[in-house]
Parts: C-alpha cells; sequence; structure tokens
C-alpha cells in the first residue's frame, strides 16, 4: 500500500532536510575554494534537524556567478571580488547586479602565482609567449587578463586546467602558467 506512515515520515525527514540545506558552488579540485568549502561544511553541518552544507565542485569565479543566478540548487559561492566588479561595470548580468548577489564576507587573502620556465627571469620575458591563464571563465583567467593588461605585457592566452597546464611548462610548450589561489597552493 502507497502513502501509509512510512511514506509520510519519509515525506517529512525530506522536506527537513531540504528546509535545512545550503548549497556552496566552489572552483575546481585542484583549488582552495573547494578544500575551504568542505571545512565550512565540517564545522557547520549539524545532526538532522540542522544545517547542512553542501559544497559543489564549480568552474571558477566567473561561472561562479552565473551558477548562483541562474543554476537550480545553488545557494551561494566563492568568488574572487574583482570578479563581482567585473559585472558591476559591465552590465553583462544586468546593471542590478549588486542587489541580487549579497556579499556576505571576506574569507581569506588569494596570492597570484607564476610558475614559469628557466629561461623566464623576469616578467617581460613573457611577452609574445603562451601563458597559461587557466581555464575559460576562471578567476584566475579574469585576474591575469586584468593585471597584464594593466602592465601593458602581451602574451598569448592559453586556457588549460592547471595540472596541464604545469606539465605544458615542464615539457617547453608554453612559457608559464598562472594560477590565483590562497595559501598554500
Amino acid at each position: 500500500l502507497w502513502g501509509g506512515p512510512a511514506e509520510a515520515q519519509q515525506a517529512q525527514l525530506r522536506a527537513e532536510a531540504n528546509a535545512n540545506t545550503v548549497s556552496i558552488i566552489t572552483g575546481s579540485p585542484s583549488g582552495t575554494y573547494i578544500l575551504f568549502a568542505h571545512d565550512m561544511s565540517s564545522v557547520l553541518d549539524k545532526p538532522s534537524p540542522g544545517l547542512r552544507v553542501l559544497p559543489m565542485l564549480g568552474k571558477g569565479s566567473v561561472q561562479n556567478v552565473r551558477d548562483i543566478l541562474f543554476l537550480r540548487g545553488v545557494d551561494m559561492g566563492i568568488v574572487q571580488s574583482d570578479v563581482m566588479r567585473h559585472f558591476k561595470d559591465t552590465g553583462e548580468l544586468g546593471r542590478d547586479i549588486q542587489r541580487r548577489l549579497v556579499y556576505i564576507t571576506k574569507l581569506y587573502n588569494e596570492e597570484f602565482h607564476i610558475v614559469a620556465n628557466k629561461d623566464i627571469k623576469d616578467l617581460n620575458d613573457l611577452a609574445g609567449k603562451k601563458v597559461n591563464f587557466d581555464t575559460n571563465g576562471s578567476g584566475t583567467q579574469f585576474s591575469a587578463r586584468i593585471i597584464f593588461g594593466l602592465l601593458g605585457l602581451k602574451v598569448e592566452e592559453v586556457n588549460v586546467p592547471q595540472n596541464d597546464g604545469l606539465e605544458q611548462v615542464k615539457n617547453g610548450q608554453i612559457a608559464a602558467t598562472l594560477f590565483v589561489a590562497g595559501r598554500p597552493a
């Protein structure tokens, strides 16, 4: 028989679990965001019917903002602050983005890492060379474009995951790979 006491109890448990669950979109497995969200989950999760924090792998800061706004089941996310400024300035996601997203808190400082082959002694040595800016839509890509633009340093942008970028630096396919992450990375 359907609809008995066991089914009603399961429906109640399902409702309680979903009412107290918050999902947080993070970054790639090699970054800091997923580790930080896991720590948040470990500290904040409470036994039923308490709070449940579900970290989700994301595609980086730029895509995380889009996912927070448009993807069903994403309640919050970790993003670099300069990405928010970009969306506010460009209006790409609407001029009222500051009303649609709420900045909660600064979690930690991030550092801009440049891993280059042995021939690179100075940032200017990267001019005209292939440099990995991380995957499309990542916070690293966005920050690297800003930083290299402000420096007037023109490079050939490559967009591959960090592990691939490191391998390509090792075998000489590219001059450097860039990575924005919290310490230690």
